[in-house]
């Protein structure tokens, strides 16, 4: 089953603003939006599905 279109794009803009990978995409959804259901694999296939599911080569390690 596909997440909904608004979490899909929270989790594109998540990707492309912060470099944030999907665990941490999963995490900020779940603190922040708790009305919006998506598991850390459907995130994952999200950001695939947009070819996304790789971060670009210069993008920096997060310490935190």
């Amino acid at each position: 089953m596909r997440v909904p279109h608004e979490i899909e794009e929270k989790i594109v803009f998540l990707r492309t603003t912060y470099h944030l990978g999907p665990e941490r995409i999963y995490l900020f959804i779940c603190r922040y939006h708790p009305e919006m259901k998506a598991s850390e694999s459907s995130v994952y296939r999200a950001l695939r599905r947009h070819g996304l599911n790789h971060l670009p080569r210069n993008a920096k390690r997060r310490t935190s």
